[in-house]
């Protein structure tokens, strides 16, 4: 697996933060910067190889396929907690996809770390329940868009925020194709 630069940079500055003595980092990137490979795969990777357990949390089914997916692309073995899924296909795997709504009631094997994705939603009490089952895990919350609209904060999930590459630094590296937008007209 080759991260793209920003990527490689963005991981660095996660890691410094929880070096930093940040047991929770929010980290934030646009849409299409590749969170899934640089802040989902490449982490399972690295933490497996040396024998850690990773839990990954989603909240909606289609984030299950598409994590299972992109980690079958990258040839790591991986097991799911979800209900739609029935039984766990592989419950000793080192890294578990977890629907959050299936977790909250069903025990699991203590992970080493744990990463939310679309952590904008992780202040809602079906999160920080898990949280709080763990109170000891190092834990990433990756997101395009790291606030609220009711205003609550992050803080049993990070108290660190690594921003990555804008929009417009990455359309301007080639990273991202330029959006193009259509409207219908507005009246005066």
């Amino acid at each position: 697996m080759k991260l793209r630069p920003y990527q490689q940079t963005w991981l660095n500055d996660i890691r410094k933060a929880h070096k930093d003595g940040h047991q929770g980092v929010i980290a934030q990137m646009p849409t299409g910067a590749g969170k899934t490979v640089a802040g989902i795969a490449e982490p399972c990777r690295l933490i497996t190889k040396r024998g850690g357990r990773v839990l990954l949390l989603v909240h909606r089914d289609e984030l299950v396929r598409q994590t299972a997916d992109k980690l079958t692309r990258f040839g790591l073995t991986f097991g799911v907690i979800a209900a739609k899924w029935g039984r766990n296909p592989n419950p000793d795997a080192l890294i578990q996809i977890a629907m959050v709504q299936t977790l909250r009631n069903r025990e699991t094997t203590t992970p080493n770390y744990i990463i939310v994705d679309e952590c904008h939603l992780a202040a809602a009490k079906t999160y920080t329940d898990i949280f709080d089952r763990f109170p000891d895990t190092m834990r990433l919350g990756l997101t395009a868009t790291p606030c609220r609209m009711d205003g609550s904060g992050f803080e049993k999930l990070g108290t660190a925020l690594v921003r990555g590459p804008t929009v417009t630094q990455m359309n301007d590296s080639g990273s991202l194709v330029p959006a193009r937008c259509w409207s219908i007209p507005i009246a005066n």
